[in-house]
């Protein structure tokens, strides 16, 4: 909520962000000016996984549209976010997610004579495809030394996690460390050869974000938003998160070019600091805020606010 006083009035505005939970539902209902911010499109998320109608994501598609249509306007972290909220929202912007500054200062430093570690980063589940990743790595893995850490929670009982700690358990370059926090991501980033997000379904993950910031190359699925933070072969690599040879062969030549991914850090890092800085992102939502109350009429007066 931001405080304003211009001519002896207060103004608020209430920003929810995120539509899945409460965030968005009490911003509109909150009887101020309001932004949303969508953090993951609920209805694209719904049609990819084939919510079962009244499951969470099946519910979460429906509070989208009742509460899109009622905010003074969207935050939308990509263009893709954009294009998904147009049909619904009064008014739109383009501004990412932000990466904390901490990020920014990691240092490289791989363990001597170890294995290349790649990261994979996500709450196990079939949208994040960790099952098929690891699958397509096994060819790789007959040809080269490498370890593939997987960070993320799971639960154990539903199908798809019990096989993936299957997977895991029946290969040796595979391990799990259930959920870290951004202090233990940010270990371990110092010592990681790559970040693979291989998800059916994306729309700004923090986690890419924070790699490029971090200096770590990213090979993603070329799905939702990625496309507007990822520039091909020079901030990242794309690879088809459908097509098993394709997320083996983008892995095989990421690790085999050490050169290719100096000059990759180098520019990811640049375009990160430049586009994703908090000080960057700070600013702009300010940008939005006032555009939305000089637009909005002000109902309460200072004393009304008590």
């Amino acid at each position: 909520m931001l405080y304003g006083k211009s001519s002896g009035i207060f103004s608020r505005i209430v920003h929810g962000q995120g539509m899945e939970r409460v965030c968005a539902i009490s911003a509109v209902f909150s009887g101020f000016p309001n932004v949303l911010t969508v953090h993951g499109n609920q209805r694209l998320i719904a049609a990819v996984t084939k919510a079962e109608p009244f499951s969470f994501p099946w519910l979460s598609a429906r509070l989208e549209r009742i509460t899109i249509p009622r905010s003074n306007g969207v935050v939308c972290i990509t263009r893709y976010t954009q294009e998904a909220a147009a049909d619904l929202a009064k008014r739109t912007w383009v501004v990412p997610n932000a990466v904390a500054e901490s990020f920014f200062s990691v240092n490289f430093d791989p363990p001597s004579g170890e294995p290349p570690a790649i990261l994979c980063i996500g709450h196990v589940c079939p949208l994040k495809n960790q099952n098929s990743f690891i699958r397509a790595l096994d060819p790789l893995a007959v040809e080269r030394k490498f370890e593939v850490f997987f960070l993320g929670q799971i639960s154990p009982g539903r199908l798809y996690d019990d096989e993936f700690l299957s997977l895991v358990k029946g290969r040796g370059w595979c391990w799990h460390g259930g959920f870290a926090d951004r202090e233990k991501v940010k270990g371990y980033f110092q010592h990681a050869a790559l970040l693979a997000s291989p998800s059916l379904e994306n729309n700004c993950p923090m986690v890419v974000l924070e790699a490029m910031a971090a200096g770590v190359p990213v090979v993603a699925a070329k799905v939702g938003g990625l496309p507007d933070l990822i520039e091909e072969g020079r901030t990242g690599f794309f690879c088809n998160s459908l097509d098993s040879s394709s997320m083996r062969e983008v892995i095989r030549r990421v690790l085999a070019s050490f050169s290719t991914g100096r000059e990759i850090v180098r520019q990811a890092k640049l375009c990160a600091e430049q586009r994703f800085h908090p000080k960057i992102i700070a600013a702009r939502h300010l940008e939005i805020y006032r555009d939305v109350l000089e637009a909005t009429p002000v109902a309460k007066s200072a004393e009304a606010l008590g």
